[in-house]
């Protein structure tokens, strides 16, 4: 009998800490994966190291585990996204009773699906010694459920196979995830998928390869994932490691575990959407019906739904199904639809309600949700925005039941609703800001001005909003006020803010210039200044600048943000002209702020 896995049709990311990030909170990381790679439905977060949190080696407190509080944020702001989290580990086998002690804590938090150790023979890794792994697993064991989940990551490699005392692992670990890192070890993904299965093939463990996903050609991603799922027949993914992978490797692991690209929902990038009337299926209601697997076991009780009528619960079972419930929506027009489970404030207390949803496009004919009831409480819980495809069979509709491999909590059956969602559209959001180039004829001394040339260009933007005359001050003149006038080799983003000061214009140095926050900006009716990396930005006339550069932010639509680039110069076909409103798909630009030497740096002016 096939062995269920947490894991199953599942693709994830390891993350080790904040501090590898460019984004500032579990929201903006959230939103990199729904932008660039949708396919990406679990996050693998590093919890512990020894018996230390995390938040020892962090230094993002946004972001940074530090006990039970900090994992349930992470498993409530990741569930609003339709994500999962995971946590993974490395035990080092020294202090059996401390790291027991902090394994357990994450274990036993709602919410985390399963917990993975690294187990590796080199230094900074286990260092217990055979003997000290069964007292550490028992100890871990005898805490938590039967069926929580436990993994164990690996080197994929033969030679240090032993070296780590697999059998020692064995009765307490449920599936292996080898680590695949071909260009580490200077062969091809195939050779390195054959090492691993090669290794741990008779292991009697599902495994689950973690596989490279940056410092290898985007073509290297694309063959290790197809040998991992059609040669070995692989369940399921993980890849190595958000913080470090790019746009381009995002695209290439954009990919379901049968192959499909997934497109990202409307809003992912923290653009504006548009929602429709939602679909509401009530307990009790036509389009609502449940039962039990078995006649002669409890059923469902009732309480009062905070959210209106009734609503229906039971103990959970962490083997097995013994009743269930159905939504169906009657969905008739295909589409994107945020799907949302209400969740009262009793009797939801499991960490694992396991929703199917059907006829989601690209996913198969059922796709399980894993969702953590007990972090929502008389408020609507995301399951995700799905693309809903009205071709398959039940389409929308949701079934739930109350196995979730867990004891002791209880899980709700209330109501569930999908609203239609698409990508805002109507006119442009467009702030009219003069243009400067660094390349024009009053830009000649310098050439890292980029800078100096947006804060001409606010310069110029402030006076005409307060109706004042012109007054031009020459790009060359602005950069002769800054440090390029000792050593041309670029500016910090703070020396903009005192440049503008000197000419009477108010920049506010920011570290969370998101998306959101730039286009709430110009919505507003200011323009930003804002640091980026150039590379993303794939129409630039300066194709051979893929570093830092500054653009000033002055509009957006559903599909663009609009941008006064100064880095466009006159050559008979391309005027300079052209960097004006410069048209930038948003995806491009996500990155490009995301990729900046100072992650989400910019200015947002005060006026």
């Amino acid at each position: 009998m096939a062995v269920i896995t947490p894991y199953d049709n599942k693709v994830a990311v390891w993350l080790v800490h904040g501090s590898d990030l460019g984004e500032n909170s579990i929201d903006e990381v959230a939103q990199t994966l729904l932008t660039y790679a949708p396919a990406v439905n679990a996050v693998w977060v590093k919890t512990s190291d020894g018996s230390d949190w995390m938040s020892k080696y962090d230094s993002k407190p946004a972001l940074w585990i530090d006990g039970p509080a900090a994992i349930d944020r992470w498993v409530s702001t990741l569930q609003k996204y339709g994500l999962e989290f995971h946590a993974w580990c490395v035990p080092r086998g020294l202090n059996i009773d401390a790291e027991a002690n902090v394994i357990i804590q994450t274990c036993q938090r709602p919410g985390v699906r399963s917990m993975v150790f690294d187990v590796e023979p080199y230094p900074g890794f286990y260092a217990g010694g055979q003997a000290s792994i069964r007292p550490l697993m028992l100890k871990i064991r005898a805490a938590i459920p039967g069926s929580f989940h436990i993994g164990m990551s690996v080197d994929a490699r033969q030679a240090h196979y032993n070296e780590i005392f697999p059998q020692e692992w064995f009765p307490f670990v449920n599936s292996i995830h080898p680590q695949v890192y071909w260009p580490d070890f200077g062969v091809t993904p195939e050779v390195a998928l054959g090492y691993a299965y090669q290794a741990w093939g008779s292991y009697g463990k599902p495994i689950i390869p973690a596989l490279e996903g940056y410092n290898t050609p985007t073509a290297m991603i694309d063959r290790a994932r197809t040998v991992a799922f059609s040669t070995y027949h692989a369940v399921g993914t993980s890849w190595w490691a958000f913080g470090h992978i790019d746009a381009d490797h995002f695209t290439a692991m954009n990919h379901t575990v049968d192959g499909k690209v997934v497109a990202s929902p409307p809003g992912s990038a923290g653009t504006p959407v548009q929602s429709g009337t939602p679909i509401v299926v009530t307990v009790g209601s036509p389009n609502y019906q449940d039962g039990a697997y078995e006649a002669g076991k409890p059923g469902f009780s009732t309480y009062p739904s905070t959210n209106g009528g009734t609503g229906k619960y039971r103990a959970v079972d962490q083997g097995v199904a013994n009743v269930f419930a159905s939504y169906d929506p009657k969905i008739k027009q295909a589409g994107w639809y945020k799907i949302e489970a209400y969740i009262s404030n009793q009797h939801a207390t499991t960490g694992n309600a396991r929703y199917k949803i059907h006829g989601v496009k690209d996913r198969g004919s059922e796709w399980l949700v894993s969702a953590a009831q007990s972090g929502s409480s008389n408020s609507w819980m995301t399951l995700g925005t799905f693309q809903i495809d009205t071709t398959q069979p039940q389409p929308g509709v949701v079934f739930l039941n109350d196995w979730t491999f867990e004891l002791g909590r209880e899980i709700a059956f209330d109501a569930i609703r999908w609203t239609p969602v698409s990508a805002a559209v109507g006119a442009k959001n467009m702030l009219d800001v003069p243009y400067r180039s660094q390349e024009g004829a009053d830009a000649r001394r310098f050439r890292n001005d980029c800078g100096p040339a947006c804060v001409a260009m606010l310069f110029d933007w402030q006076r005409k909003i307060k109706g004042l005359p012109a007054q031009m001050i020459t790009v060359d003149q602005f950069a002769a006020e800054t440090s390029l006038s000792r050593v041309d080799d670029g500016l910090a983003t703070i020396e903009l803010v005192q440049l503008a000061a000197k000419h009477s214009v108010s920049l506010r140095l920011s570290n969370s210039a998101t998306l959101p926050n730039i286009l709430s900006e110009v919505s507003a009716g200011r323009p930003v200044l804002m640091l980026i990396s150039y590379a993303p930005l794939t129409g630039r006339q300066n194709q051979a600048d893929r570093s830092g550069h500054f653009v000033i932010v002055n509009g957006y639509d559903a599909n663009f943000v609009y941008i006064n680039d100064p880095d466009w110069w006159n050559t008979g076909k391309i005027t300079s002209e052209q960097g004006h409103n410069w048209q930038v798909p948003i995806s491009q630009f996500s990155a490009a702020i995301k990729q900046a030497p100072a992650p989400y740096q910019g200015c947002f002016i005060t006026i």
